[in-house]
């Protein structure tokens, strides 16, 4: 995970630190991890730290291998900043993240994916939710 993590030119420390795509400079407002490891269901590191500034994410990278990973680096646009609004988000097996927005997220969720995912949007813990425009990148093994 440190090699993904840290190391490539576009890393998402180096994302946080210079955001290039969005209205803002950073991605300061959390960050989570997510991976597939020896258990069926992932596994997740989330804080409401800049990565950058989180003192145990390069502690806690460096110790894990894992044959998938999901990273996202977050700049609030006007929800709270707290560790459930950060991605990615995990039900069962499947770890998801959105970037974006999406109005009347529960009930258009239900009918965006098939059936059996619904219950994810009823399960979410934060306020974070995708609005249009967006992208929702889902993941399972």
């Amino acid at each position: 995970m440190e090699e993904l993590v840290f190391r490539p030119v576009h890393s998402i420390i180096d994302q946080s630190l210079h955001a290039k795509l969005t209205g803002v400079t950073t991605n300061g407002d959390g960050f989570g991890i997510g991976w597939y490891g020896d258990r069926p269901a992932p596994s997740l590191y989330k804080g409401t730290h800049p990565a950058w500034n989180d003192e145990n994410l390069r502690e806690v990278a460096a110790n894990i291998r894992t044959p998938l990973l999901f990273a996202h680096v977050r700049a609030s646009s006007g929800t709270p900043v707290q560790r459930s609004n950060c991605h990615p988000f995990r039900y069962g097996r499947w770890l998801w993240m959105h970037n974006g927005s999406l109005a009347n997220f529960a009930a258009a969720g239900a009918t965006w994916l098939w059936r059996e995912t619904r219950d994810w949007f009823r399960g979410r813990r934060g306020s974070t939710a995708p609005r249009p425009p967006s992208s929702l990148l889902l993941l399972s093994v």
